[in-house]
């Protein structure tokens, strides 16, 4: 069994129960930052887009992005395929 090593960070909040994060941010320009660093030379993920097009239309999909993400956290709905 695992001890009790203090208390929970405070981004973590508990609800119903259930843990819930109450401070990650997805921001548009952090979105499109990590995107431009993408190393192009690397294979696909499981969607099968290789890293250079995500760079490439990194200032495009910066936005979608930042908001697909918010309404997933917010929602509490992560596809299968974003936990592996």
């Amino acid at each position: 069994m695992l001890e009790d090593d203090g208390p929970i960070p405070p981004f973590l909040r508990v609800v119903d129960g259930d843990t819930r994060l109450d401070s990650v941010q997805f921001e548009e320009q952090e979105i499109y930052d990590f995107m431009v660093k993408l190393k192009e030379d690397k294979s696909s993920g499981p969607d099968s887009i290789s890293p250079a097009v995500l760079k490439y239309c990194a200032r495009s999909l910066a936005k979608p992005l930042s908001l697909l993400f918010k309404v997933s956290l917010n929602e509490g709905i992560v596809p299968q395929d974003w936990r592996t």
